[in-house]
């Protein structure tokens, strides 16, 4: 298992200490990369007096991953999850780590044209990147995942599919010209209205909704501002799965 660790502007007769006998230090002269072929997890950095600077503690590399590319120039990111999430903001920044979040916290970052943002954890549930001008997101990663709210966006695109503990999808008023719900068989809330999609494609995610019983009692589905309309029997399966139509503005 292999560890990275990013810092920042070294001075050229800078040290790190680490606990390990293999260790590959790469230098030039703005940033160093330290692989650590081992499971020590933290080090200290010191300067060419060595005084110590800071602590420091590694990301894993194989931890899993969420990116999501954006347009705006002012992003606000919510994130919820246990453990460590790390947000790289894609613009060059030091990477930010963050431990145990105890509520739904919301990260603000400005910067300019098309960037896309890593966001890393073991135990990411909650996600919302609405209203940032997305053009694309990949949560393949991130099974972990019970809501995604990411409506007010340009994605034409979207996989949920490996996302089997979703609860919550609120993906309105993007393009997305198809979307499959198949794997979430947790799902209680939908809400694709004002997008692309034609009426097959309606049909199509129509039939892929779960006939789960669920502990809420209501199963909600919108669909309503899109380019075409779904099948009659598509509709009344759905209706005789449990899923309730209701339109949002």
């Amino acid at each position: 298992m292999e560890y990275f660790l990013h810092i920042k502007k070294l001075k050229a007769m800078s040290y790190l200490h680490y606990n390990t006998s293999k260790l590959r230090v790469i230098i030039n002269c703005t940033l160093t990369m330290i692989i650590v072929s081992a499971c020590t997890l933290t080090g200290t950095l010191y300067d060419d007096d060595f005084r110590n600077i800071r602590q420091v503690q590694p990301t894993p590399a194989n931890m899993p991953k969420l990116t999501i590319t954006v347009e705006k120039a002012n992003v606000s990111i919510g994130i919820f999850g246990s453990g460590t999430i790390s947000i790289n903001w894609g613009d060059g920044s030091h990477v930010q780590t963050h431990e145990d979040l105890k509520n739904i916290t919301y990260f603000n970052r400005s910067g300019s044209g098309s960037r896309t943002i890593t966001i890393s954890g073991d135990n990411i549930t909650f996600l919302d990147c609405s209203d940032n001008q997305v053009t694309n997101i990949n949560v393949n990663e991130i099974i972990s995942l019970t809501q995604l709210l990411c409506s007010h966006n340009e994605l034409t695109s979207l996989n949920v599919s490996y996302n089997i503990h979703l609860v919550r999808l609120i993906c309105h008023r993007n393009r997305l010209r198809n979307l499959r719900v198949d794997s979430n068989e947790s799902l209680e809330l939908l809400n694709c209205s004002h997008n692309s999609m034609q009426g097959d494609a309606l049909t199509g995610l129509l039939a892929s909704l779960h006939g789960n019983e669920i502990t809420s009692g209501k199963k909600t589905i919108s669909i309503n501002n899109n380019n075409g309309t779904p099948s009659q029997p598509s509709r009344t399966q759905a209706e005789n799965r449990g899923w309730v139509f209701e339109e949002f503005e």
